[in-house]
């Protein structure tokens, strides 16, 4: 083949760099695809994303509101309240979040080492 001015070079190159932007598109929608499957599937656990949790837990965390155990209360009350009136799935979603809520107290609770929660401790 006869090269004119370098053009094979910068079309060499050309075809390499669009060559690895498809590959970084590639990567960047898959991980799309993957944040949007994580958002689905704690959609359909917790009826709300784990950000959201998140932030409803800092929001309760403020002096005089209960904290984690209040707010673990509440929402059990909630899911008690959608049992009485059939709404099982919601009151499965409002189980989930207290969960959430009650393993979350490891973290910030005052007392790292609290066994709160945990089922397979030997007495």
């Amino acid at each position: 083949m006869v090269e004119q001015d370098g053009t094979l070079e910068a079309a060499e190159a050309l075809v390499e760099e669009t060559k690895a932007t498809i590959s970084e598109s590639m990567v960047a929608n898959t991980k799309r695809i993957a944040d949007y499957e994580l958002i689905i599937k704690q959609m359909n656990m917790y009826g709300m994303t784990r950000q959201d949790m998140d932030d409803m837990i800092a929001d309760e965390m403020h002096p005089l509101l209960g904290g984690y155990y209040m707010l673990a209360m509440c929402i059990l009350s909630d899911a008690q309240e959608c049992i009485a009136v059939g709404l099982e799935d919601r009151a499965r979603q409002y189980i989930n979040r207290a969960k959430y809520v009650m393993r979350s107290w490891n973290e910030y609770d005052n007392n790292p080492k609290s066994d709160v929660g945990q089922t397979n401790q030997t007495i």
